[in-house]
């Protein structure tokens, strides 16, 4: 029986996107499904949020404590190269890396680590090519992204008529659905809002571009839930991809396309290499009068909805995962099915809390100086040497619980990746109010640790035999000899405590 485990790169609630849709393919295909959040968060370690698929919430503790415990084989999912060498820590007998983009600053980890992968999957040809050339024996499968097809072909039942944020004018909504990010053409927007005064353009996304369009009938709707995406298009009249060409955007194969098609809608797209596939039931404009063109084309024809949402029926999820699951099984015959560990896992139910921990930041170039409300920093520069020392509310010091578990928030910062931790701790009281980096303590050396260790942006240490053995839980001071200072955030301690079996999940 094999597990599923996807690693911390994108929380499950957060645009769902392949990844999560692929997951839960496999859960409903009978497989366990172990899907690591980004960060670390507080309540339950693990939550069966679909029958048969469960967000960790809290990696290290669940790596360290549970996972020994599952002794199915494992197979170890990423769409991030980054994440690859992990897959020893998860203990994972197959590892599938599963490449989605084309961004110039993975191409150092791609190189590294793709040579530790078992089996590649690619969602665009440009991709495909570019992985037969650094991995050319590993096996590839061409797997193009997909869509809930049933999800978004509801979008055609529904009538809006009126978008809280946009006005109701008579001229054409267009909408775009997606990332507002650097790749995405702002001046085919900003001609569209000129064509179409009394039109609406509206972009529902994350904001990830500073670069925005000042038009009265440009509206930044911002991200919305993924169930609020049917009612959301069934709004609008035609739907976008304005992606500029380059190198990302020629390898990338966009869901929205599939999901635009499957609620019935006309889309216009550029001229995106995965896109051009999709002709005639995709308008592919060459630049951007006739992207123009094309959106003026499709407001004033009737397309047929239910033509473009038959069409976008072969690309549903359950059918790309049908190949996928095909092609796995031939490579990896262990890929087997069970649907027993929601019981095992039962016995594994560990309760979370988190207490922010008191920091205090010392510099030796203010050796002096109380700087308890600056940041906290660590590292060493000519401006001086940074130590943060972390202290422990007092309601918790004496907190009992089976594990404790330092924590701090890191973000994956390349920085932190280089970063050598050194731990200590002291057994002194200390005023937060009067520490500063002159201030004589005892201090006792405890761990070394190398932040690139971290599987998830919370870098978690293991404190728990220091906490048993002193009977409390100390003051730790943090620093680095790292040729420079790094700020971290929300320092904080995981105390986790056992649910009995018998309490209900």
């Amino acid at each position: 029986m094999t597990i599923i485990i996807y690693p911390p790169t994108i929380d499950w609630t957060f645009m769902r996107q392949r990844p999560q849709h692929l997951m839960s393919q496999f859960a409903q295909d009978h497989h366990t499904v172990l899907y690591f959040n980004k960060e670390n968060q507080s309540g339950m370690v693990w939550n069966e949020v679909e029958k048969n698929l469960f967000t960790i919430n809290h990696a290290q503790f669940f790596i360290d404590q549970i996972l020994p415990s599952l002794n199915d084989n494992k197979l170890f999912w990423t769409s991030w190269s980054k994440k690859i060498p992990f897959a020893k820590q998860c203990r994972a007998d197959y590892i599938v890396y599963d490449c989605v983009d084309d961004f110039p600053e993975w191409d150092m980890d791609e190189k590294r680590w793709i040579h530790k992968v078992d089996a590649i999957i690619c969602t665009a040809t440009n991709l495909m090519d570019k992985m037969k050339k650094i991995a050319p024996k590993t096996p590839k499968l061409l797997a193009p992204n997909g869509c809930d097809w049933e999800f978004f072909y509801s979008s055609q039942s529904l009538n809006t008529k009126v978008l809280e944020g946009v006005p109701t004018t008579a001229g054409p909504k267009i909408g775009y659905i997606g990332a507002w990010a650097p790749w995405v053409d702002k001046e085919i927007i900003s001609k569209l809002a000129d064509t179409y005064p009394q039109g609406q353009i509206i972009i529902i996304g994350p904001l990830l571009s500073t670069e925005m369009i000042s038009k009265n009938n440009v509206h930044y709707l911002g991200y919305r839930d993924y169930h609020e995406l049917p009612v959301l298009i069934s709004y609008f009249d035609t739907c976008i991809i304005p992606f500029k060409i380059n190198r990302i955007t020629q390898s990338t194969n966009p869901i929205k396309v599939y999901e635009y098609l499957a609620a019935g809608k006309p889309v216009v797209s550029t001229d995106l290499p995965e896109v051009r596939n999709l002709t005639p039931f995709v308008h592919i404009a060459k630049d951007h009068n006739q992207f123009l063109s094309m959106v003026d084309n499709s407001i004033v024809s009737n397309s047929n909805p239910s033509t473009l949402s038959k069409f976008a029926k072969q690309f549903s999820w359950t059918e790309r995962y049908k190949d996928i699951y095909h092609s796995l099984v031939n490579s990896y015959p262990l890929l087997t099915k069970n649907n027993n560990n929601s019981k095992l896992l039962q016995s594994f139910s560990y309760l979370n809390e988190t207490y922010a921990l008191n920091h205090c930041t010392t510099n030796s170039y203010y050796a002096t100086t109380n700087l308890k409300n600056d940041p906290p920093f660590i590292g060493t520069k000519p401006s001086g040497e940074y130590h943060c020392f972390l202290l422990s509310p007092k309601e918790v010091v004496n907190m009992k619980a089976e594990y404790y578990y330092l924590d701090i928030d890191v973000n994956n910062s390349e920085q932190f990746n280089t970063l050598h931790l050194e731990i200590k701790y002291t057994k002194e009281l200390i005023d937060i109010n009067t520490l500063s980096y002159s201030n004589t303590l005892c201090l006792h050396s405890y761990k070394h640790v190398h932040l690139s260790e971290s599987i998830n942006s919370t870098f978690s240490v293991n404190i728990t035999d220091l906490v048993i053995n002193l009977g409390y839980i100390p003051s730790f001071r943090l620093a680095s000899k790292n040729p420079s200072h790094i700020r971290f955030s929300n320092p904080k301690l995981s105390v986790f405590k056992r649910i009995k079996d018998e309490v209900s999940l």
